[in-house]
């Protein structure tokens, strides 16, 4: 992994949530593709639309000081990255000056959004695309090449913000449908690691709100504890995904972020017995892949595909693909091995490897009921041996439960929303919440 990772528009042709090429990256893939497959071709102009942003600070140490970074793209697929900038008269996208440059240069552009210890209002002047809403404590520092944006990697000890605390709520403003009904998408992110504490709100035009509360005040360090706790029961690193900046907990990374940096090597076998174990009972039996989809519609139920195991693939038919049998690092990332959505990929494709992955990422695979994927309730996510224990003490240290932990936690049977997705027309704004 580089220490430096861009921002670029090869992160969007995978859908938007792996980490690094640091993607501004929607994590639900059937979700998006679900979602956006009605935008218009032609889009309205952004000068009559904008989107109400309330930043609330809900602090106990109010000496502390926190800013806002907003930044992703015009359009859906742009290579353009524009940030919010605050003027004298209000909000005003700007594209960074791209300095040709291959080494990465600070951005001169102040976009720094200082937080008052109540709350802030921000207006967004126009539609943005896969971005994200940065906050942290003091400030960031983000730079460009001629690559495209360069943004904080969370477990790279030479990065300048690595001992700074800091998160992100991803957010798509977006127009939708032939009426271009002006559409706010947005979830909670902790794929990559667990660090400031922060929940989310939307306020609909009838005065009704909906929420996603968000982790707990203490949650990193009951994470970090947790982790601590399963390293001594069975002898494996997760203690070392908690990072430090003396006594003070910073982030706690997930595995694939943990053995994305050399020499993190000794988790690499983690799955190998599970995954053994998995493929010997699919040769037996059918592994049965509820796509969920009913005409591009994600429904509760829908079309089944049968896959079986032969020799070292799981065949799912001539029309849904063929999948190679993963590593642990497949795992973790849910982005290499049988997970890569190939290139002219179909629909029944992009529904298995989603549903595969996070079979695997949750270990409900040798579960009873586990043949059918999804079936089985969240309440059964992470009860086996062996399982992402990080996965299981995110949503542990989230206070109703919501919110991505990976790629693929949109993946859900029945009606279930565990990762905490917000969607919406024509709200009256949106609400984030930080915490301290």
């Amino acid at each position: 992994m580089h220490a430096l990772l861009h921002f670029s528009v090869v992160a969007l042709a995978v859908l938007l949530h792996q980490s690094f090429v640091w993607p501004m990256r929607l994590h639900g893939s059937t979700t998006h593709d679900h979602i956006f497959a009605r935008v218009p071709s032609v889009l309205r102009s952004t000068d009559d639309v904008e989107l109400k942003l309330e930043i609330h600070t809900n602090l106990t140490d109010p000496s502390k000081k926190y800013n806002a970074y907003i930044l992703g793209n015009p359009e859906q697929t742009s290579k353009i990255v524009q940030v919010l900038q605050q003027d004298g008269t209000g909000y005003k996208y700007v594209q960074p000056a791209n300095t040709g440059s291959d080494v990465p240069v600070p951005i001169t552009e102040g976009f720094a959004i200082p937080l008052t210890t109540d709350t802030t209002l921000i207006t967004l002047p126009g539609w943005l695309w896969n971005a994200r809403i940065w906050l942290s404590e003091n400030e960031l520092v983000f730079k460009f090449t001629n690559g495209g944006l360069v943004q904080p990697a969370p477990a790279t000890e030479v990065d300048d913000n690595y001992n700074v605390s800091y998160g992100f709520i991803e957010l798509n403003f977006y127009p939708a449908g032939d009426t271009n009904e002006p559409t706010v998408f947005v979830n909670l992110s902790f794929v990559d690691f667990v660090g400031l504490v922060l929940g989310m709100a939307m306020t609909y035009q009838n005065g009704s709100t909906e929420a996603v509360p968000g982790l707990y005040r203490n949650a990193l360090t009951t994470v970090c504890d947790g982790l601590k706790s399963q390293a001594q029961k069975d002898n494996r690193s997760w203690d070392k995904m908690c990072l430090q900046d003396g006594d003070k907990y910073i982030r706690a990374i997930s595995p694939n972020m943990y053995s994305s940096q050399p020499p993190n090597r000794d988790m690499d076998d983690y799955y190998t017995k599970y995954i053994d174990d998995v493929w010997n009972a699919f040769k037996t039996q059918p592994l049965l892949m509820d796509t969920q989809d009913a005409n591009h519609t994600k429904v509760p139920s829908g079309p089944q595909v049968s896959c079986k195991v032969t020799g070292e693939v799981l065949d799912c038919g001539a029309d849904a693909g063929q999948y190679v049998k993963p590593t642990t690092l497949d795992v973790w990332g849910c982005n290499t091995g049988p997970f890569v959505v190939p290139p002219g990929a179909n629909e029944k494709q992009k529904e298995i490897i989603p549903r595969l992955c996070a079979a695997f990422f949750r270990s409900t695979l040798l579960l009873d009921g586990g043949s059918v994927q999804p079936s089985l309730p969240s309440a059964k996510y992470y009860t086996a041996d062996p399982t992402n224990h990080y996965g299981r003490l995110v949503h542990e240290g989230l206070q109703d439960g919501r919110g991505y932990a990976f790629s693929y936690d949109d993946v859900n049977a029945g009606t279930e929303n565990v990762a905490g997705v917000l969607k919406a027309s024509n709200i009256q704004k949106l609400s984030v919440t930080l915490s301290n």
